[in-house]
């Protein structure tokens, strides 16, 4: 199988020359390299090789190999494939031999962290972990076991008498102390690269923390932020944006020693809320944030990106024993991106310590540049704001002193008036205004006027103004003599006048005769109205002086009383004549409203003989369809005397319904119907005269559940709102009937393509005798009882109606019924 043998030295001569080995390098390769050179020359080996493991490949890989075809850096073996070198790989410590080939397991510690010795060489029977590692798996559970302690095979090629093969396993140990000595050297060599790395990024981040908190400019602050990370660092970009209402906007971008300024065109403007982009997650989380290629934007161009949050404490005073401010309580005044750009390697978190540690220092300058700008602005702002204090106290129409400890300053009217230089000390003031000084209230006469003098004092400040009341006491004097005529005016009223401050109480009262009241009149003053008024009228009362005082209106409002067997009605009116302070004018109208009730029974009396020529009309209309004249000019005439008898009736009905309402005997009568059959029957008697009127009628009436309703009542509701559309409407226009369910109440509509109702008008719309000016100038027909009429019925059942308009554009009225009964709304 060999070529040649050489003969193999002394055991003691072997391990002195493996000791020597060990000693000669402390750098893994070169030490293996070493150990195996000692190893093939004292034992004459043919080829002796090294393979370490490596954990995150899973893998044996050849390290070194000494003697006959001493490549095998090339080699790795998966330890999921069988082979010889996986094998010894979890042999015992005296290895294997394949094919005269000794192949012994470089093994440390037999029984690491505690295990049983050796337990990956039988884990059948030593394994105690669950679950338990077997010959067949071992490849994947030992090696990441804390028990595991192999760290290679090594693998010596050649023929060796008996003795030597005893040293194999001693030199297999010599080798794991040599891998594991030269892996602690090579930990301490990068740990102090690493630490002085850091200490000379942190005499960087020192150094830039002192450059970037002497600038108070924000653009300067963030230019050396990024420029430094730059150059000093080493990032191929670095981009920088800051926090606006909200909303990250690129402020600059430093990359390949250029500073490119985007502020105000930048393609950055991300919502720090509800946005996924990992820079606003920055700026959210207030910590740095990694993000990889496929989380970045295309035009990024880099493998990966950090994203580090500009922070600074808001200057919020702590008290003593409240819990200081936390991270939350940090703003977020931008956020700092960075990449090793497209050929770099990977941003690591590592790195991103000193980032942040300067993005916390520029959070710190930034905020000192704004104290200092705030400062700077207040500093100009009070300084403008003494000159127009200055200056307004000249053009005050007060004379003023200001004095601070005992010099100041005094305006031009106080100049004028006391006859004081610009710059005053206490000693020029008269005498006799020091009482004012002290905070008493003085009147004193200065050259033939009369100033009011107040003075009032704030620590080392004292204010003197004096302010002119000439005019005021000549407005007192005439209020006093027009008090005077006013109190004779009044004496001369026959009505009950009562002056009440804003609580109602009587300050004054006066009656020409005695009024039917529970407390004489003498006794008035000083009582509340709900003492002397009945209760009704008490609160009527207060609610008119409520709205006078409170939004200037003259309030109208009626109450009766029951005395002599009868009601007597009272109207009255209040008015504001102070701040705090009312009067109610009320009087007896009792003659009036029988004068009212006596014109609705005339009406109602006019409207019975108007039935007459009604029934005339009728009957004569039926007379010319008998046929006696000619056709066509007989049907002309049986349209127009219908048409105005028509007219006339519904006039009197009206006439008879306002007499009701006025009357108090307004009725219906409900009951569950169908309304879509009343609906569709007054539709029905309007088709001829959309026809006639050339106006497109549509009805929109689905099947409708029943109602309780009066359909009579409903009916003339109908009418009166289809007959005002169509009086209105002109040739070519639109009138829709249209109903709907709406929850609990159907819904009625009324739509006109009409001129439409001033917003102005549509008030008196539904009150009794209503028109609007539109329609009496143009001449429309009607008594203004419709509507009002209709508002009555609608409430009666319990519902509503009203009106939407506008110019131009047309009209709809609408009402709702409810579906069930209730109680009526007051008409």
């Amino acid at each position: 199988m060999f070529r040649w043998r050489k003969a193999s030295a002394e055991p003691a001569a072997v391990m002195a020359a493996l000791h020597e080995a060990l000693l000669s390098d402390v750098e893994l390769k070169p030490v293996l390299r070493n150990l195996l050179s000692a190893t093939t020359r004292q034992l004459g080996a043919e080829r002796a090789s090294i393979f370490l493991y490596h954990p995150a490949e899973q893998d044996l890989r050849g390290e070194v190999a000494s003697g006959a075809h001493q490549t095998v850096t090339t080699i790795a073996l998966p330890l999921s494939r069988k082979g010889p070198v996986q094998e010894a790989f979890f042999a015992p410590p005296e290895g294997i031999v394949k094919e005269g080939d000794y192949l012994l397991p470089i093994v440390l510690q037999a029984a690491p962290s505690g295990g049983n010795p050796y337990c990956w060489v039988t884990p059948e029977r030593s394994c105690t972990i669950s679950p338990k590692a077997t010959k067949v798996n071992r490849a994947l559970v030992c090696p990441s076991c804390r028990h595991f302690g192999a760290m290679g095979v090594l693998s010596l090629e050649g023929h060796f008498p008996e003795g030597t093969r005893e040293l194999m396993p001693l030199i297999a140990r010599s080798t794991a102390l040599a891998v594991r000595n030269a892996r602690v050297y090579e930990e301490v060599t990068e740990s102090r690269a690493r630490l002085a790395q850091r200490s000379r990024q942190l005499e960087l981040v020192s150094a830039l923390s002192r450059q970037v908190v002497r600038n108070l400019d924000l653009g300067a602050i963030l230019e050396t932020l990024a420029v430094r990370l730059h150059k000093d660092f080493g990032y191929h970009r670095v981009t920088v944006a800051v926090n606006q209402n909200d909303f990250l906007q690129g402020f600059l971008t430093v990359k390949e020693g250029q500073v490119y300024r985007t502020r105000g065109h930048s393609r950055i403007r991300i919502p720090i809320q509800g946005s996924s982009d990992p820079m606003a997650q920055a700026a959210r989380l207030r910590r740095p944030v990694l993000a990889t290629k496929e989380q970045l934007p295309p035009w990024v161009n880099s493998e990966s990106m950090a994203f580090v949050p500009i922070t600074a404490f808001s200057p919020t005073f702590v008290e003593p024993g409240k819990p200081a401010q936390t991270q939350t309580d940090m703003e977020v005044l931008g956020v700092v991106a960075v990449d090793h750009g497209p050929k770099g390697t990977e941003v690591v978190v590592e790195d991103l310590w000193y980032v942040q540690l300067l993005c916390n220092t520029a959070g710190v300058a930034i905020k000192n540049a704004q104290v200092y700008a705030e400062q700077a602005r207040l500093s100009e702002a009070l300084a403008l704001e003494r000159s127009k204090l200055t200056e307004a106290l000249e053009q005050m129409g007060d004379g003023v002193i200001v004095l601070e400890e005992d010099r100041g300053f005094a305006n031009r009217l106080a100049r004028e008036a006391l006859g004081l230089e610009r710059e005053v000390e206490l000693g020029d003031l008269p005498d006799y205004l020091y009482p004012a000084l002290e905070g008493r209230e003085l009147e004193v006469e200065l050259k033939g006027r009369t100033f009011s003098v107040l003075g009032t004092r704030e620590g080392r400040l004292r204010v003197l103004v004096l302010h002119e009341i000439t005019q005021r006491k000549l407005a007192e004097q005439a209020i006093r003599e027009s008090e005077s005529r006013n109190r004779a005016i009044l004496q001369a009223i026959p009505d009950m006048l009562f002056v009440v401050n804003q609580e109602g109480r009587i300050q004054e009262y006066k009656s020409a005769r005695e009024e039917p009241l529970p407390v004489s009149g003498e006794s008035f003053l000083g009582r509340t109205l709900s003492e002397v008024l009945p209760p009704e009228a008490a609160n009527r009362a207060m609610e008119a002086l409520h709205a006078a005082l409170t939004q200037g209106r003259l309030p109208f409002f009626e109450y009766q009383i029951r005395t002599d067997g009868r009601l007597r009605d009272y109207e009255g009116r209040a008015v504001q004549i102070a701040p705090q302070q009312g009067l109610l004018i009320i009087r007896d109208v009792t003659p009036q409203k029988d004068a009212e009730r006596i014109k609705s029974e005339f009406i109602a009396a006019v409207s019975h003989e108007l039935r007459t020529p009604l029934a005339a009309i009728m009957g004569f209309a039926e007379l010319l369809t008998s046929g006696e004249i000619p056709l066509e000019e007989g049907q002309e005439f049986l349209r127009i005397i219908y048409d105005n008898g028509r007219r006339l009736k519904n006039m009197v009905d009206n006439l008879l319904d306002s007499s009701r309402l006025e009357a108090g005997r307004f009725e219906v009568y409900k009951r569950p119907v169908q309304l879509e059959e009343t609906l569709r029957g007054v539709a029905d008697s309007f088709a001829g005269v959309a026809q006639l009127s050339q106006v497109e009628f549509h009805r929109e009436i689905p099947p409708l559940p029943p109602v309780e309703a009066d359909p009579d009542r409903i009916g003339q509701v109908m009418g009166n709102l289809l007959s005002n559309a169509f009086k209105f409407t002109p040739k070519g226009g639109r009138v829709t009937l249209r109903a709907r369910l709406e929850g609990d109440s159907l819904k009625i509509e009324v739509e006109d393509t009409g001129p439409g109702i001033p917003e102005s008008e549509q008030s008196r719309l539904f009150q009794r005798y209503g028109r609007t000016q539109s329609a009496v100038s143009r001449g429309v027909s009607g008594t203004g009882l419709g509507l009002y009429i209709s508002k009555a019925i609608v409430e009666a059942h319990g519902g509503r109606i009203w009106v939407e308009s506008e110019v131009g554009k047309g009209t709809t009225f609408s009402l709702t019924l409810p579906l069930h009964a209730t109680q009526p709304q007051p008409t």
